[in-house]
């Protein structure tokens, strides 16, 4: 019984440390996957570094880090950030923003986030006939949020309400992020799904890789109901 009792208070414990994260690295600079017609014009912003997803207390917390400062007023904050995410059967291969971007994956929802102008994000979803905004940030009532306290080291940070994505612990879903300039018609100038070269320039589609695959972490809690039933199991086990 003392085992238990220890193994329990153990779990208690763990129930209140976060999990792991999970984190996407991607080539970079030169001789990385962004075309030398972006990074010979100082397009650092564009060139993803990594990404680094975690899901805790109902909220899906997104670092996307760049290899440049993007603190409003750099002159390198016009970058856009795309996230694409897969939860569901069915999705679209295109984007509400026009972006001259094609997914391999039928997408559920689409982020398109910004960090010039103090940083925002606008959530959207797949509705079966077409796109529906569903959030922008610093509305009432947002789904969605943008930090840009890290701005300098190059990290635009993002978080959701794990809600409103319809997803639970321990589901797979599969996600994919790229980077674009602020107009319509902009090309994906770097795909984390692809270690290759996505697009030569600003006139040429892209096309996304196989989506990522992301473990969608259990609450803390949950965790410790499973490893108390495990406990118990074990115990009667040896009884």
């Amino acid at each position: 019984m003392k085992n238990c009792v220890l193994g329990l208070a153990a779990l208690a414990a763990v129930a209140g440390v976060a999990g792991a994260h999970t984190t996407y690295l991607d080539p970079f600079g030169v001789g990385g996957d962004v075309d030398p017609f972006f990074l010979n014009q100082g397009f650092n912003h564009l060139d993803l570094m990594a990404v680094e997803m975690f899901n805790d207390n109902g909220l899906v917390d997104v670092d996307v880090v760049v290899n440049a400062n993007i603190q409003s007023g750099t002159g390198t904050d016009w970058g856009k950030f795309l996230m694409f995410l897969d939860v569901r059967p069915g999705g679209r291969t295109d984007n509400p923003w026009g972006r001259n971007i094609t997914t391999t994956s039928g997408a559920d929802f689409y982020i398109g986030g910004w960090a010039d102008g103090g940083g925002g994000a606008q959530l959207w979803e797949d509705t079966g006939g077409g796109w529906n905004l569903l959030s922008q940030s610093g509305n009432p009532g947002a789904h969605v949020s943008v930090d840009l306290t890290k701005a300098s080291a190059g990290v635009w940070s993002l978080t959701i309400d794990q809600a409103v994505l319809g997803i639970t612990g321990g589901q797979s879903i599969f996600v994919d992020f790229a980077t674009t300039g602020g107009s319509g018609g902009d090309p994906g100038v770097d795909h984390l799904s692809l270690s290759t070269v996505a697009t030569p320039d600003w006139g040429t589609g892209s096309t996304s890789g196989g989506f990522l695959k992301y473990e969608v972490e259990p609450t803390p809690g949950s965790l410790a109901v499973l490893g108390v039933a495990g406990l118990l199991a074990s115990r009667r086990r040896r009884a």
